[in-house]
């Protein structure tokens, strides 16, 4: 499948995306419609001895289906055909004692506030400030609430479907990433309300994906849980730089891990994210010791 210069997984940019509701709104959104079940801890055993309900025997069994609808929300214009298919092969079919279990995440710590913040030191050093921005920060805003414990209580949930469990993990987190990294007055510039409104929708996408490919011993096509990633290639004009903000353009790879589950091998026929944007320039300025995003801008895409 063809990919937007961006490389958002199956057609979408944090830039340049589709129309989706506007940042504001989705800021200030209440998505907790449906009533909440407590997720379970780490060592719950809950989480590994659970055995696997009807709903989520068949939550898993129709992925190849929702997958597809997902995937094709995110691809408007791409013009792949995603074929998914009519009925679960046998390997995907399970008895009622079966008993999934996500598959474990490289140790990460969970993100906080404190740990999302970036702090005014890398002022000086435009390098290591971009790379901790865009390659540590942005991936994580990806991930966020990409757990074997999420990914456990999305398949058990019987008062919300998959997609709609990732909306709402997703949006425990959006806020965190809003206030840690963006300046206050963000949603009166134009340029950021629309990436924050993308990133939103990418991440409770990259989620939702997560957590279909998560159960292995349900399917083995799904080697890795998906995941979604962005990383600096290099800076492409000299920063602009001040003792209190500092301007610099740059060229990011996007890619993702697409063909190690069926997000790429059984519904895109393997094609991955792996594509650059190029020039993207963004202004940074010193808050209280932290360093926030003010502006931002796509002068050409390649």
């Amino acid at each position: 499948m063809t990919t937007n210069a961006a490389g958002v997984p199956r057609g979408g940019s944090p830039m340049t995306d589709g129309p989706r509701p506007g940042a504001t709104e989705t800021f200030a959104r209440t998505r907790t419609e449906c009533s909440e079940r407590p997720l379970p801890e780490p060592s719950s055993r809950d989480v590994q001895q659970r055995s696997l309900s009807r709903r989520g025997r068949t939550a898993l069994a129709i992925t190849g289906v929702a997958l597809a609808s997902l995937l094709m929300a995110v691809s408007v214009g791409c013009g792949t055909k995603v074929e998914a298919p009519a009925s679960p092969s046998p390997s995907t079919s399970h008895s009622p004692e079966t008993t999934p279990s996500p598959t474990a995440n490289a140790a990460e710590s969970e993100p906080t506030f404190e740990n999302i913040e970036v702090d005014a030191s890398l002022l000086k050093d435009p390098k290591a400030l971009i790379e901790t921005f865009v390659d540590e920060r942005t991936t994580e805003w990806f991930n966020a609430g990409a757990t074997p414990e999420n990914a456990q209580a999305a398949l058990d949930s019987n008062t919300e479907n998959i997609d709609e469990f990732a909306t709402r993990i997703a949006a425990e987190y959006d806020n965190m990433f809003i206030d840690a990294l963006l300046a206050k007055d963000w949603q009166s510039n134009l340029n950021i309300v629309k990436w924050v409104d993308n990133m939103i929708f990418i991440h409770r996408t990259t989620l939702a994906l997560y957590f279909y490919t998560s159960f292995p011993d349900i399917n083995s096509s799904d080697k890795e849980p998906y995941r979604r990633i962005t990383k600096h290639a290099h800076i492409d004009s000299p920063a602009n730089q001040t003792s209190k903000s500092v301007t610099i353009i740059d060229t990011e790879q996007n890619y993702d891990n697409a063909d190690l589950n069926r997000v790429g091998e059984g519904l895109t026929a393997g094609k991955t994210v792996g594509n650059e944007i190029g020039n993207v320039t963004r202004t940074f300025v010193v808050v209280d010791g932290k360093i926030k995003l003010s502006d931002l801008a796509l002068l050409s895409l390649e």
